[in-house]
């Protein structure tokens, strides 16, 4: 994406054209359809800045990228300017109408948590042009309203600028925060919700006041997405936070990590156990609240009983669960996450990704149905590596391992506990690496209509196919899916690599 010339961009006040125009300018990858109020906002500024005492130059105007987004979080800065030597950011949010001042201080303060890793020598500022205001964050992170000239001395003395290639400057390690990897950072409060879990968050607790009002806590509440949605940030933040209205028994329906162990040694008032052990804790713990992780993996039985203690202790419910991510789908998963659903009072579903990052997220829609490949595109973060045997593939993995790879096991006979940077892709439920490996051997193929099937029926819940979704989709940012034994494949997914 290539920096713009706001007085350049400003000058055309047709709206179809603006879009036009915007694009050729930032060359975009996709075209992005500008909104009306994204036009008339910075058209509005530019007006602004050039009647002001200041003077400002058309060189000042220069050097802006326009409605940039982080991709695997989804995150958009309206203007943002970065100096040469990274010394210095500037960042304008435009609003066509006043949203109130703390809203405003919140928008600036959570894009100076994403800014801050280039430079702490920030410049935030607000343009509402409803009210032609604008708005700054003093050193203390203090919002004011203060005049556009100083908004014009800003940009008059910035200098020299980046004019392309802003998207080096954002790694998903920097953001995307796990609470089951990186639970410290969790702990701390280190990290930000979208702006769609934190709309859920806030319906959530909604809810459980209704309840309250109500006089019985007796509610069950459902929330899904796919793989790379954040429900697993979204239901330990809402652990957390309402923790602060009683107990809260967390139930994971797997594998439980190091992670699990951190979490549950630090969050007051929270209890995370295993699916094996939830009743015991129920019944010698008193919990107002509980919240269900992977619930889809649990058995209609036991969903079953589930539900009637919710009923009978009047708890207040989350139930958390993926829904099915692969088109042949385990039907006992696809069972579940539908039973659950006519269960809930009330039921959010996650859609924006924010762990996969754009590149590898285009390549998997075309692995897993080769009708989606993505054509002229490179694919810089995939490594393709063939081995012609089981034999041969065993150094390559080591290689990649001692790089810094996690190593994902679809194989449920491989036994991965002592095998450092190896885990089963059942025990990465929730978790994510910066890199990941996977293998694919011969049970692999595209069947007649492109779609990824298996050979072989796995001895698990879950189908092979569906593992390696799993385990792939944990990825932030570098993929190697290593190849064995099966040229067929190896030849499709060069085609999919193909620029």
């Amino acid at each position: 994406m290539k920096a713009i010339n706001l007085y350049f961009l400003s000058r055309v006040r047709e709206e179809s054209m603006f879009s036009d125009y915007e694009n050729y300018l930032t060359r975009r990858d996709e075209y992005k359809r500008s909104r009306k109020a994204e036009q008339e906002s910075v058209c509005s500024m530019v007006d602004q800045l050039l009647s002001c005492s200041c003077l400002i130059t058309y060189k000042a105007c220069d050097g802006f990228f326009f409605s940039y987004v982080i991709d695997h979080i989804s995150k958009e800065f309206d203007l943002v300017k970065v100096a040469e030597d990274k010394s210095k950011v500037l960042n304008i949010e435009l609003k066509s109408m006043d949203i109130g001042t703390e809203r405003i201080a919140a928008q600036l303060l959570q894009n100076r948590y994403y800014l801050r890793h280039i430079t702490r020598n920030i410049f935030s500022f607000t343009y509402v042009s409803q009210t032609q205001k604008v708005y700054t964050l003093d050193g203390e992170g203090i919002l004011q309203e203060t005049a556009m000239e100083n908004l014009a001395e800003v940009m008059n003395g910035f200098g020299d600028f980046m004019p392309e290639g802003i998207e080096t400057l954002f790694s998903a390690r920097d953001f995307l925060v796990s609470p089951l990897t990186t639970p410290a950072r969790f702990l701390s409060g280190s990290y930000f919700l979208t702006d769609q879990q934190r709309d859920f968050s806030h319906k959530i607790h909604e809810e459980l006041a209704k309840a309250k009002r109500k006089g019985s806590l007796s509610r069950i509440i459902a929330l899904s997405g796919s793989s790379g949605t954040g429900k697993t940030l979204l239901v330990y933040d809402l652990a957390k936070s309402l923790s602060e209205d009683g107990r809260v028994l967390f139930v994971h329906c797997g594998s439980l990590s190091r992670g699990h162990q951190q979490l549950n040694e630090h969050m007051e008032r929270v209890t995370i156990c295993g699916a094996e052990n939830y009743l015991r804790e129920m019944e010698t713990g008193h919990y107002p609240i509980l919240i269900v992780d992977e619930s889809q993996r649990l058995e209609e039985k036991e969903l079953d009983r589930l539900r009637d203690h919710v009923l009978e202790r009047g708890i207040f419910s989350i139930f958390s669960f993926a829904v099915p991510q692969v088109m042949n789908a385990d039907p006992e998963v696809a069972a579940a996450a539908e039973k659950i659903s006519l269960m809930a009072d009330a039921s959010y579903m996650l859609t924006s990704k924010i762990r996969i990052n754009k590149e590898i997220y285009l390549f998997l829609k075309g692995l897993f149905d080769f009708r989606k490949r993505a054509r002229n595109h490179h694919f810089n973060n995939i490594d393709l590596i063939y081995a012609d045997s089981r034999e041969s593939a065993e150094p390559i993995i080591d290689y990649y391992k001692e790089r810094g790879y996690m190593y994902i096991s679809c194989d449920e006979t491989e036994d991965t506990a002592e095998k450092p940077m190896m885990v089963d892709s059942d025990d990465t439920f929730g978790q994510e690496y910066d890199h990941v490996m996977v293998t694919m051997d011969s049970r692999f193929y595209h069947d007649e209509k492109g779609i990824l099937r298996s050979s072989e029926t796995s001895p698990g819940p879950y189908s092979y196919e569906q593992m390696l979704y799993q385990a792939v989709t944990r990825t932030r940012e570098q993929l190697c899916i290593l190849v064995c034994s099966n040229e067929d494949l190896m030849r499709r997914i060069l085609t999919l690599l193909k620029y």
